[in-house]
């Protein structure tokens, strides 16, 4: 029974705090330490990673920056996080570059990476923009990182984007084994939050068998720092 009295208690697994998130997505005029402060708050136990160097085609971009952290309860006997977390902006004289480079040039990966460039970037990329924030969030235990419900995440997108689209993961199969979070979807927001200075184009949250994840983009339009 002593034992039992003394034995710590472990603390209950918190969520990203996903309109903070949207915060950040909606502000890509912020510089990198104003977005690791907001982090701080957003995501359970934080921790930013050491500012990686500045991969080469990003040199003389004056809205380049990378963030990337861990976040998460930590468990006794590993050191594994719970969740990464990947924050950048680039500008148009980043991506004029990375179109000019072929993809094996060495230079593309570690640009790629801690740019966190989709894919469908420059597709996107409106013409009045100067420049992209994208953050990445993703997490797997839910030990150390509590998962969104389906609702919550509905709600929060309802209210910022003008269409909400909502369906089952298309990856899960009847009977399949699921290792996270009580059941898979997909939800996207479509027209977003939207001025002269900033566009959020995308908003993105996905909860699969194995994992969860948030994916939210922004355009700093005309000028900013």
């Amino acid at each position: 029974m002593l034992a039992l009295l003394i034995t710590p208690l472990r603390a209950d697994p918190a969520s990203p705090d996903l309109g903070a998130l949207l915060d950040i997505a909606e502000a890509p005029f912020q510089q990198r330490d104003a977005v690791e402060r907001q982090l701080a708050g957003a995501l359970p136990q934080f921790s930013p990673s050491p500012e990686p160097a500045q991969p080469g085609p990003t040199v003389g971009d004056l809205y380049y920056w990378s963030l990337e952290g861990r976040f998460g309860l930590h468990i006794a006997g590993t050191n594994a996080p719970g969740g990464f977390v990947t924050c950048a902006r680039y500008g148009r004289i980043t991506l004029d570059r990375l179109q000019e480079l072929p993809s094996s040039d060495p230079r593309v990966f570690p640009l790629m990476r801690q740019a966190a460039i989709l894919h469908d970037d420059a597709s996107a990329w409106p013409e009045q923009a100067v420049a992209r924030l994208v953050c990445q969030v993703t997490w797997d235990d839910g030990r150390r990182v509590a998962p969104l419900e389906r609702d919550t995440v509905e709600e929060l997108l309802s209210d910022r984007f003008a269409m909400v689209l909502s369906r089952p993961d298309p990856a899960e199969r009847p009977n399949s084994v699921r290792v996270f979070g009580p059941g898979g979807y997909v939800i996207e927001g479509q027209g977003g939050p939207a001025d002269m200075i900033r566009v959020v184009d995308r908003a993105e949250v996905r909860q699969v068998a194995t994992h969860q994840l948030i994916l939210l983009r922004g355009f700093l339009l005309g000028g900013g720092a």
